[in-house]
């Protein structure tokens, strides 16, 4: 379930409360997505605008669904700092 985007958006919805949400971590959200450095803005806001990001967990990856690596900051697709400010 916790493995795409599609399954986090079911898992907030188990349970009605402003208690339940997500501790999420923006590296392994990117690493669900084909195109990282685009779609991931989008998932920040979905969630973020239902107030189920509770925690937030930086890390940068490069590449892709299926094809990436955890890299330093310089060298990332998807940065931290880049997508901080939807947060």
């Amino acid at each position: 379930m916790l493995g795409t985007v599609d399954g986090l958006k079911r898992f907030i919805t188990i349970t009605e409360s402003p208690y339940h949400g997500l501790n999420f971590c923006q590296g392994t959200v990117s690493e669900m997505l084909n195109d990282p450095g685009q779609e991931i803005c989008e998932v920040i806001r979905y969630f973020g605008s239902r107030r189920k990001i509770f925690n937030v967990h930086f890390r940068n990856i490069r590449g892709h669904r299926n094809d990436f690596q955890e890299v330093y900051p310089t060298r990332a697709i998807s940065t931290s700092s880049k997508h901080s400010r939807f947060m």
